[in-house]
């Protein structure tokens, strides 16, 4: 689905629920995704972004905010970043779990080719 579709749908369903935009943490969002970006780690609902957790589960609706830093605070943050950081973080989202999949393919037919 397109990411600004999935964000009008999300947006307009958790209007009264969504969390406020911080300038702040928009910034800091996006210099993370610049620096960490291309080692980033998906785990099952956020982004390990350097030695920040970035909560991606519920997207877009509860989306981007910091979720823990150095694994040491866990859901210190609930502010949202601008809507063009959500779409460029849901894009790293989709490659980090592509990429998930792709490696549990690539091991599962292994797995498959190794039997005799």
């Amino acid at each position: 689905m397109n990411l600004w579709i999935e964000w009008v749908v999300s947006t307009f369903c958790g209007l009264l629920m969504q969390q406020k935009y911080c300038p702040v943490w928009n910034a800091k969002l996006n210099q993370l995704l610049e620096k960490y970006g291309d080692s980033a780690v998906l785990s099952e609902h956020t982004v390990l972004l350097g030695d920040c957790e970035v909560w991606v589960g519920s997207r877009f609706y509860s989306y981007g905010y910091l979720w823990g830093v150095k694994g040491l605070l866990k859901s210190i943050g609930r502010h949202r970043p601008s809507v063009a950081t959500m779409v460029r973080l849901a894009a790293l989202h989709d490659r980090l779990a592509r990429d998930v999949a792709d490696r549990k393919r690539e091991e599962y037919l292994a797995a498959i080719r190794s039997i005799e």
